[in-house]
């Protein structure tokens, strides 16, 4: 919710006010050549402070009071100019809005407006103020993810219209330049006002359905201009990062303000973890929360491997609010399809962390080429099964087990096959995949291949094709201490879901041992096979 005018006079608690300035005298450039600043003072005498922008035509101001009563707004300019100054009063009213908050130690580490916990989960469209100024319906997305249960949406402020190795956007039909000039002539002294206009649509359309942004302040480290030192001085990165915050720090759908996509790349965009990178992160950091009123978390999203995160923020440990924590797993080709050593991987990334963290890039499906998706062996749900299965994994919490199973019996699976191939099966197709969240009152068998569309052949003439006793060992649940289990007997319909206690889970993959008991939010659904 916005209110707007040269002089709002009543706001709601949490949402956004602004006040609109024209300047009278002469500024041969409004984005450098004056400053306005407000000073806001609540009725328990808390002082808040934000920097005005220009908008191409206009100063704005914009702010979000978080408590109800009697505001006093104090707006000056540097240098002096009559019509860049105020002093008013304005009364906030009852309201519901806010953004969620990071909240260390409390459930899974956000709280939402109303301080309850907040278990957060996202999706990434780095593009989407990209696709939003090129004509994509980025409001029905935005509603499409709200309404499937999605809080979050991670965005890159600046657009790229190159992925490597050879991913260009064909979708950008115009200049998506977030700067005066262009990227071969840049004016780091000032910003686009058409791109802004649109930032600020998709933010504004993203608070009134509900759903919160991630806003990544500057794009991957390994582009132009941030990995560009020398022509993107620190000067005008610093004026990037006030005109940010004056002009989305208030809206109550920015959460999370993500100062580098793979932050370590800085500051010549070489794909290396380098200390200097640390030190950059804490500047921005405590920069960004002195320009910044509404405590928003500040986060790092990391690339490279690295120590870490505590060890690499020890010297400023309440600079970081939260880490955006990325992690593949192996990369190799004879484990890369299985992610393996990811949960690893985060744990050592984590220990002895005390701030918010989300997983936001783990567990990659392995595609090495797109025909990959298509070769006999290989196919879409085995390639990227064990990305999904991690992701429910975290979501859903602990699992009973986890087994792949092969659509028809063949030759013994080595303990790890090779790419492409499935485990248990020698046959051109594509393997199937099930995941079971057992409870002692319900399991399903799974499905036949006649009955599964992904499965080799069709129609109900096809037989049910047997389970490799090797690659698929029968649904269990476990009814004593670790190591007795006792068979789940099928079931014929789902029981009501509930919720258990949290119990220790495990999983195992055909060939290999099962790894180390864990505990977490519990989770209880019976076997499912996969579409």
């Amino acid at each position: 919710m916005t209110t707007t005018g040269a002089h709002p006079g009543r706001v709601a608690r949490g949402s956004v006010a602004e006040w609109v300035f024209d300047a009278r005298g002469h500024h041969p450039n409004p984005y450098t050549d004056v400053v306005v600043a407000a000073e806001f003072r609540g009725p328990g005498g808390q002082v808040r402070s934000i920097e005005g922008f220009y908008d191409g035509q206009r100063f704005r101001v914009r702010f979000s009071p978080d408590e109800e009563g009697t505001w006093q707004v104090r707006v000056v300019s540097r240098p002096h100019d009559d019509g860049l100054c105020l002093e008013d009063a304005f009364e906030v009213l009852p309201g519901t809005g806010g953004p969620a908050r990071v909240a260390p130690g409390t459930g899974w580490g956000f709280t939402d407006a109303r301080g309850r916990p907040l278990f957060v989960l996202g999706d990434t469209a780095y593009h989407l103020f990209g696709m939003a100024h090129c004509g994509a319906d980025v409001a029905g997305y935005l509603r499409r993810r709200r309404e499937q249960g999605f809080d979050l949406v991670r965005v890159r402020v600046p657009v790229s219209p190159f992925h490597p190795p050879n991913g260009h956007n064909d979708w950008q039909t115009r200049s998506c330049w977030p700067w005066g000039g262009s990227p071969q002539h840049p004016l780091f002294d000032r910003f686009d006002a058409a791109w802004f206009a649109t930032v600020d649509r998709v933010v504004a359309e993203a608070s009134r359905i509900g759903i919160g942004l991630e806003l990544v302040v500057e794009g991957w480290g390994t582009e132009f201009p941030f990995n560009a030192r020398g022509t993107f001085t620190a000067e005008w990165e610093d004026l990037w990062l006030r005109h940010l915050v004056a002009r989305y720090d208030a809206w109550d759908s920015v959460w999370i303000w993500t100062l580098m996509n793979e932050y370590e790349f800085y500051p010549d965009g070489v794909p290396r973890y380098d200390r200097v990178a640390d030190l950059w992160a804490l500047r921005m950091a405590r920069r960004l929360k002195q320009l910044a009123p509404h405590g928003k978390a500040v986060a790092v999203h990391n690339g490279p491997p690295g120590p870490p995160f505590a060890e690499r923020f020890a010297v400023d440990p309440g600079a970081i609010d939260a880490v955006m924590v990325q992690s593949w797993g192996s990369h190799d080709a004879r484990e890369g399809w299985l992610a393996t050593g990811l949960e690893t991987r985060i744990g050592e990334l984590l220990d002895g962390w005390r701030g918010s963290a989300l997983l936001s890039e783990y567990g990659y499906e392995r595609n090495p080429a797109p025909e990959f998706l298509y070769r006999a062996g290989g196919g879409p749900l085995f390639d990227m099964g064990p990305y999904y299965l991690t992701a429910l994994v975290a979501a859903l919490g602990p699992v009973r087990r986890v087994s792949a199973v092969g659509s028809r019996p063949g030759t013994a699976a080595p303990s790890v096959p090779a790419p492409g191939r499935a485990p248990g099966s020698t046959s051109p197709c594509r393997p199937t995949s099930r995941r079971c969240w057992s409870s002692p009152a319900a399991a399903r068998p799974p499905r036949s291949s006649a009955s599964n569309p992904r499965s080799c052949g069709s129609g109900s003439s096809r037989s049910p094709a047997p389970t490799p006793p090797s690659s698929c060992p029968t649904p269990t649940t476990s009814t004593g201490p670790p190591g007795s289990r006792t068979a789940a007997p099928p079931a014929r319909s789902r029981p009501p879901a509930r919720r258990p206690a949290a119990a220790s889970a495990s999983w195992t993959w055909p060939g290999r041992s099962a790894p180390a008991s864990r505990t977490g939010p519990p989770a209880n659904s019976p076997c499912t096979s996969s579409p």
